[in-house]
């Protein structure tokens, strides 16, 4: 989006200097007009969202933790790649399970939840490796993607792990969202009402014993 507007070498462009007298430095002083470096964690820290900070003149970088793991796992500074959640910390190990999951070994990691070692022995191994429940992968640098959390994972018929994480990730994609049909109500004339786009469709029943408040919440295919 913005990111062209730096021009060759991050050389601020005319664009971009048109753009920050204008608007760029007033977000910069509605954050106190003296940041210089912006960590991000807690949730996912779109591209998109990123880069405009960056353009902006606001560097953020998203960092990857738990509580258990006291919490910073991994960090973007400060050689930031955007849409990742950076390279893991020093002494810090990180591993994608075969199901996709992502492990953490280290000594930052806990040592068990207190007083309770049912809960302490299904997220961690006897190897000390702690299974976070977030899906994700490492790049050939070794920078950490975020990709879902494991419980969100929706099974399809193929069984396959790799299409559980697209469609858990793509469901919640706004693209997808936009395509998801949600029964809402009916009218007398045996028409349903559905959102769609943003838009309210009608259609037609394909079954009279079909009942929309029992789909309410959920998503058509």
């Amino acid at each position: 989006m913005s990111a062209q507007w730096r021009g060759d070498r991050g050389r601020p462009t005319l664009q971009w200097k048109l753009a920050d007298k204008l608007v760029y430095k007033k977000i910069r002083q509605g954050t106190g007009g003296h940041l210089r470096i912006v960590s991000s964690g807690g949730a996912p820290l779109s591209k998109e969202l990123a880069e405009f900070f960056w353009a902006v003149g606001i560097p953020i970088y998203q960092g990857y933790g738990l509580t258990e793991t006291a919490p910073i796992v991994s960090s973007n500074y400060p050689n930031n790649r955007m849409g990742s959640s950076g390279k893991p910390i020093l002494d810090v190990q990180v591993r994608a399970a075969e199901d996709g999951e992502i492990l953490v070994k280290g000594p930052c990691v806990m040592q068990g939840y207190y007083k309770n070692p049912e809960a302490t022995r299904e997220v961690l191994s006897q190897d000390g490796w702690f299974r976070t429940g977030d899906i994700g992968y490492l790049d050939k640098d070794n920078y950490l993607f975020i990709t879902d959390r494991k419980k969100d994972l929706i099974k399809t018929a193929a069984d396959s792990d790799r299409d559980h994480v697209r469609a858990a990730g793509g469901v919640r994609a706004r693209h997808f969202l936009k395509a998801a049909v949600l029964p809402c109500s009916n009218d007398e004339s045996g028409f349903e009402r559905a959102a769609c786009n943003n838009q309210i469709i009608r259609h037609r029943r394909p079954h009279q014993d079909f009942r929309p408040s029992e789909a309410r919440g959920q998503i058509a295919g």
